[in-house]
C-alpha cells in the first residue's frame, strides 16, 4: 500500500496542514488555524514537505490525491 507509507511519513503537523491545504486555504489562514498558531513561511515549508514526500506538484493533485486515499484521514 504505497499511499499509505507516503502518508505515514509526514509528520503530524503536515497531516494538519495537508488536510487544510487540500480545502483551499491560503499559508496565511493556515498558520492562524494552527494550535499554536505558526507563520506563513513555516507553513510554506509544510507544503513543501507535504509535496515532496507525496511525489505530487501542487494543491489540485493533494486534493485529488486525498480524495481518492480517504481513508488515510
Amino acid at each position: 500500500m504505497q499511499a499509505l507509507q507516503r502518508w505515514s511519513e509526514l509528520t503530524v503537523r503536515e497531516r494538519e496542514v495537508a488536510r487544510l491545504v487540500s480545502l483551499g486555504h491560503s499559508n496565511k489562514d493556515i498558520a492562524r488555524q494552527l494550535i499554536p498558531p505558526t507563520g506563513p513561511r513555516t507553513v510554506e515549508t509544510h507544503r513543501s514537505n507535504i509535496f515532496d514526500k507525496l511525489h505530487l506538484a501542487n494543491s489540485n493533485e493533494l486534493s485529488r490525491w486525498l480524495g481518492l486515499y480517504s481513508w488515510l484521514e
